[in-house]
């Protein structure tokens, strides 16, 4: 979805502004309780005088692994550029959850999550556009701009191209169209990995159990049958890999192909040579 309107509304609450030291951040150390420290980036970035540097500062003295959540309209780009290196190089697990909005800056320093870990909340919203700046100066201010501009934007598609594996000039073009993603548009796209709550269910059964190498095996009677391996299982049956017992000489089996003899299972195992037999001493 694009659309060309950049986010005009401040998320800077009133308290921030009147405050000594208005910040943008809130890091809460968790180390205490064995979890991920709490990092929230819930207003302009760099702004009002507050640096990236006292962001870091902060945050160096946080050990561990890292919960970031982000509603941002973006900000400084430097600022925001040294913030996403810092959470890159960080050791541990840096999971980023995008709770509102993500917008400008805000959205590429959500791409330093580490692999996997970059969600977005439900119904929240990423934005990515070129760069902009206001300036003074003659003409040749104005050209110097605009060439800062495009190297900052070529900067900031790299990281885009760098987690999607989509090329910068795909990232450039959708800069240029000032792009608004809708959660799931944003995972579509490769800015994020998933939506919250709607991972797909993965499957996690181990079916190799199911392969069964026949090469060498000697008929016993009855259906049963002896492995190369040693192992005696029903040559029918959907679980024979399952059966562990090496047969012993002078085994019977049942009418009903369920093998019988001495030292092979108790009847909670069973189910592994087939439903209905009953194998004791």
């Amino acid at each position: 979805m694009s659309r060309g309107a950049r986010p005009l509304r401040s998320t800077r609450r009133l308290q921030n502004l009147t405050s000594a030291a208005p910040r943008w951040w809130k890091i809460e150390n968790r180390k205490a309780d064995n979890a991920p420290s709490l990092v929230s980036i819930y207003d302009e970035i760099g702004f009002y005088g507050v640096s990236a540097g006292e962001f870091l500062a902060e945050l160096a003295g946080v050990d561990g692994d890292l919960d970031v959540h982000v509603n941002s309209p973006g900000g400084d780009v430097f600022d925001a550029i040294a913030i996403y290196n810092s959470l890159k190089a960080r050791r541990g697990t840096v999971a980023i959850t995008i709770d509102g909005l993500a917008a400008s800056a805000a959205s590429f320093i959500a791409q330093a999550a580490s692999p996997g870990m970059l969600e977005m909340a439900p119904f929240s919203t990423m934005m990515i556009h070129d760069g902009f700046a206001a300036g003074i100066g003659n003409a040749a201010d104005m050209r110097d701009l605009a060439d800062q501009l495009d190297s900052a934007s070529d900067n900031i598609a790299a990281i885009y191209a760098e987690r999607s594996g989509k090329s910068a000039d795909y990232w450039r073009a959708k800069m240029k169209a000032t792009t608004w993603y809708k959660d799931s548009e944003a995972v579509a796209d490769g800015l994020a990995d998933r939506v919250r709550g709607q991972d797909d269910p993965k499957n996690t059964w181990d079916m190799t159990v199911f392969n069964v190498d026949t090469d060498g095996d000697k008929p016993m009677g009855d259906g049963w049958v002896m492995g190369a391996d040693g192992k005696g299982r029903h040559a029918y049956s959907r679980f024979s890999t399952l059966g562990t017992t090496t047969v012993p000489s002078g085994s019977r089996t049942t009418k009903n192909n369920c093998r019988r003899g001495p030292l092979i299972a108790s009847e909670k195992q069973t189910s592994q040579y087939g439903t209905g037999c009953v194998l004791n001493s």
